[in-house]
């Protein structure tokens, strides 16, 4: 009996810690990572990352949620989260990184995708999170989501480059909202509205 006792315990000791460093990486409310996951696993990437290996980052900025929140209250808004979180999860691979940054903003860190491949996933969930047509006490909910996409050679990604990968994508997504929101816009490239030179506004 004082031997299981023992045993138990030990175990016990060696799985607080994997518990507790999970819990610290992991977003509460989606099960997804967090911002400090985030960056831990783009820093392994780097890391181990051979010259060459091109990778992608996608930031995700919600359209069309702050009216969940304002009109249906806060727990239609962390369902609607949940739900984005999973369809995120469906659309990318086991090695790919899903964070939720904090808010209505998420990143993927897509593993040896380039920018076309990156911006065909995001096209994917893009039409996705546009499809899903969330309800919630009778009434239904139409969301969209501004993507913006970089590409990035992680074998020489110092720390400054990463900076300038994550102000790239950014930026990118900033350009998609301004272009009429519901849009993927990969860094470097010109969206098809600001193409056009068409008007554009900028609203959640």
């Amino acid at each position: 009996m004082v031997a299981r006792v023992i045993r138990r315990a030990e175990d016990v000791l060696r799985t607080e810690p994997e518990h507790a460093d999970r819990a610290a990486h992991t977003d509460a409310l989606t099960g997804l990572l967090n911002r400090r996951g985030f960056e831990r696993a783009q820093q392994q990437w780097r890391r181990t990352a051979q010259p060459g290996e091109v990778h992608a980052l996608l930031l995700i900025d919600l359209d069309r949620f702050k009216p969940i929140n304002d009109e249906a209250g806060h727990d239609a808004g962390d369902a609607a989260l949940r739900r984005i979180a999973a369809l995120m999860r469906d659309h990318v691979r086991p090695q790919d990184a899903v964070a939720r940054l904090g808010g209505d903003e998420f990143a993927i860190l897509l593993h040896r995708r380039d920018a076309a491949q990156a911006v065909a996933v995001a096209e994917r969930l893009r039409d996705a999170i546009a499809g899903l047509g969330f309800e919630w006490g009778g009434r239904r909910f139409v969301l969209g989501a501004s993507i913006g996409v970089a590409a990035f050679d992680a074998g020489h990604t110092a720390d400054d480059d990463w900076s300038r990968v994550l102000k790239a994508a950014d930026d990118a997504c900033y350009r998609a909202k301004r272009a009429g929101r519901n849009q993927v816009v990969c860094a470097g490239e010109t969206s098809a509205t600001e193409a056009a030179g068409e008007p554009s506004s900028v609203m959640r």
